[in-house]
């Protein structure tokens, strides 16, 4: 029988998302893991992957098309089964014409600044419209170009006008409601990372690895918040929700913006696995994609390469906590009856006061302060 591929729930209450661009095409074979298609929220792009092996039968929805979340999108049958008899046939309205073949950065850039797909010519393998010819048709109609940080670094002529770009707008929108709708309350710690930076260094030699101190945060905040299930959760006027999941986002810096990639299940991984995830996730939303549907449960964002010491947070909605982490300095540390140089790294623990209270939030840092310096220990 027919198995349907799915729309995936992209974010939390975001029923319906776009379909970018198809990767394959009806009778197509596919393995479980292969990317298939790539599918758009409000936030981001996101691959998704098949389930399972099989052919690729049937495909509802053209490149462009809305399609609700947890709603069939295409249908993947096994090699042997008869197509015709297999397959739910989609629904009159359900057939579109596909529209101009184009990438995801392509279509982005030409929603964000107007520019109709039709009226462009591709110059990308077999027609395909990508980045530059869209940036092409901008030039030509004299609208303002996508500007980067160092364009627009230094002095200025004359005042110049950048319109917000979706994602732009999406973020603001999150944050202010954020900060006018959650009560922040924010807690301060330093964590002694001399033991941590040893035991990393000699876990990646002798492993060839390439952990990071942003994976052994998320293996300690995941293991606390096994612990600490009210920090894992979602908060509104009603109810706080306690998720059975934890998923940890991690905040990754975009020309533009920002992507919350999420690590799924964190407190089942191991640090290997999490320093994999994290890494391709990272990889992958810096290509402006997402490469799982998960939803965060906490958020982590951590300004430390940037000699950022401290700072507070925006708590990402509808969660209850997000932890900011700065930069490890060298520090002159008493320790017991002695005087010590320690390498000290800072953290923020914001966190929603409809959720939890000082005290138990102080608890779940301290849990964290603990696991760092005695589960990293050389």
């Amino acid at each position: 029988m027919a198995k349907p591929i799915l729309m995936p729930q992209i974010g939390e209450n975001i029923k319906t998302g776009r379909i970018i661009e198809w990767l394959v095409k009806e009778g197509d074979s596919v393995k479980e893991g292969d990317v298939i298609v790539v599918v758009e929220s409000e936030k981001a792009a996101v691959e998704v992957e098949a389930y399972d092996s099989g052919v690729i039968q049937e495909i509802l929805y053209s490149s462009g098309d809305e399609a609700e979340v947890l709603k069939p999108i295409a249908y993947l049958v096994q090699p042997d089964e008869d197509a015709e008899e297999a397959l739910p046939k989609a629904s009159p309205e359900q057939i579109q014409q596909p529209s101009r073949f184009a990438s995801p950065s392509a279509r982005r850039l030409a929603r964000e600044h107007g520019i109709d797909l039709e009226s462009i010519s591709g110059s990308g393998p077999r027609g395909r419209i990508i980045k530059r010819d869209v940036l092409a048709a901008v030039a030509s109609t004299e609208r303002e170009a996508v500007v980067s940080a160092p364009e627009i670094e230094g002095v200025l002529a004359e005042d110049r006008e950048i319109p917000l770009s979706r994602m732009r707008k999406v973020i603001a929108e999150r944050m202010t409601r954020s900060k006018q709708t959650i009560p922040h309350f924010y807690l301060f710690s330093e964590v002694d990372m001399t033991e941590a930076l040893a035991w990393r260094k000699a876990y990646n030699e002798k492993n060839n690895a390439r952990v990071t101190i942003t994976d052994m945060i998320i293996k300690t905040v995941a293991s606390a918040l096994l612990e600490f299930g009210r920090m894992n959760a979602y908060a509104d006027d009603e109810n706080i929700i306690l998720k059975k999941n934890i998923n940890i986002g991690v905040a990754v810096s975009i020309p533009d913006g920002l992507l919350v990639p999420v690590i799924p299940d964190a407190a089942q991984k191991d640090i290997t696995e999490i320093s994999r995830v994290c890494r391709e996730n990272t990889e992958a939303a810096r290509r402006g994609s997402l490469r799982t549907p998960a939803v965060g449960t906490f958020t982590i964002t951590n300004l430390g390469m940037y000699s950022v010491s401290r700072f507070l947070p925006i708590i990402n909605p509808p969660e209850c906590g997000i932890l900011g982490v700065g930069s490890i300095e060298r520090k002159v540390v008493a320790i017991d009856n002695g005087i010590h140089i320690r390498d000290m790294m800072p953290l923020c623990l914001a966190c929603d006061h409809r959720a939890v209270d000082g005290v138990y939030a102080a608890q779940f840092l301290t849990r964290i302060k603990e696991f760092v310096e005695h589960e990293f220990s050389s």
